[in-house]
């Protein structure tokens, strides 16, 4: 990954109780890098005691670390150097240098485009869209009509956003994600199967983060809403009018029904299916392929189909794998019991 920043305007990024010592505003960074790699434009984070005692004479263009090295180096203090290190992974890998609608792009009508925004080729846009300051919609995208993007949203190539569709600040969506496709509505009567129609709409909140090729659908009335924070791996699935709450994180070929809650803080491990109907309290995790047809109420560690408390679970798992000798004890004892039986009947 490559970018290119004085070191001047990294500060300005920085917290201000973050000082940079040493530091020259003109000098070019323009690398993230292990200690072995970093040359005079790398930004490293150090940790280590080790490594510290070994890059006293190194030239690195900016160095985090939580104590400091040399009086000579250009360095900035912080109690978490990983942390600030990939927070400004994050600023300076989202940083789109191009901005402005592209000739290939379609843009319908009544739109509102800011100027700071990218529009890449090949993107339709239909009527009554608004995008936002420093949006990023990457090229052969979709945006359905009246759907918003606010501020420094990113969408990545080939992904589909239905009408209707609000999505909040910092958000990032990778390429293949669907939201705002119907929900699985139907009604069986009379001897048919007949379509629900599904106008509701779809709500992503700040700071969410959807993966490649995720489907999240509209509600059928009302709102499918997901909230501050969530981060949803690739592959995932979610219904019509789920509600997933802030800082929840679920893993990839997750699948969750029509109208469930998903609590704050929760985490879905990969391949958990949560059933229709479903409330998931706060703080609960479910372990990798475990499913919750029921609510759960409690906050814990949750494996298994259906879902029970871990220790719980591994108790029955272990009883599980004692089944087959106990099967066989038990028709040892039946034969015992049998002629037992017999011997009693023939002497009276």
């Amino acid at each position: 990954m490559r970018f290119e920043i004085t070191l001047g305007d990294l500060e300005k990024k920085i917290e201000k109780e973050h000082e940079i010592i040493n530091a020259d505003e003109e000098k070019i960074l323009d690398n993230f890098s292990t200690v072995e790699n970093a040359d005079e434009k790398s930004i490293v984070f150090i940790e280590s005691e080790d490594f510290k005692s070994k890059i006293k004479d190194q030239n690195i263009g900016l160095i985090i670390t939580n104590s400091e090295i040399s009086k000579n180096l250009t360095q900035v203090v912080v109690e978490n150097p990983r942390q600030l290190f990939f927070k400004l992974v994050k600023l300076l890998k989202n940083k789109i240098n191009k901005k402005g609608i592209s000739s290939k792009a379609e843009i319908g009508k009544n739109c509102s485009i800011a100027d700071s925004a990218y529009v890449g080729p090949f993107v339709i846009i239909e009527d009554g869209v608004e995008i936002e300051d420093n949006v990023v919609i990457e090229a052969n995208s979709f945006i359905g009509a009246n759907s918003k993007i606010e501020k420094n949203t990113i969408i990545k190539p080939q992904t589909s956003i239905y009408k209707d569709v609000n999505i909040g600040k910092n958000c990032l969506i990778h390429s293949g994600v669907v939201i705002g496709s119907d929900g699985y509505g139907y009604d069986d009567s009379n001897n048919t199967i007949t379509k629900i129609p599904q106008i509701g709409k779809v709500i992503l909140e700040n700071n969410v983060e959807i993966g490649a090729n995720c489907t999240i659908d509209r509600a059928t009335l009302g709102e499918t809403l997901i909230k501050n924070n969530v981060k949803i791996d690739n592959l995932v699935q979610v219904a019509h009018n789920v509600v997933i709450k802030e800082n929840t994180r679920i893993a990839a070929q997750s699948g969750i029904a029509g109208s469930s809650q998903i609590g704050k803080w929760a985490v879905l491990a990969g391949q958990v299916g949560i059933g229709d109907h479903v409330t998931i309290s706060d703080k609960v995790v479910l372990t990798a392929q475990s499913g919750a047809p029921g609510d759960i109420n409690e906050s814990g560690i949750y494996s298994g189909t259906p879902a029970r408390k871990m220790k719980k679970q591994y108790r029955i798992m272990a009883y599980q794998q004692k089944l087959e000798a106990m099967w066989k004890k038990l028709k040892k004892m039946e034969k015992k019991i049998k002629k037992y039986e017999k011997n009693n009947k023939e002497k009276s």
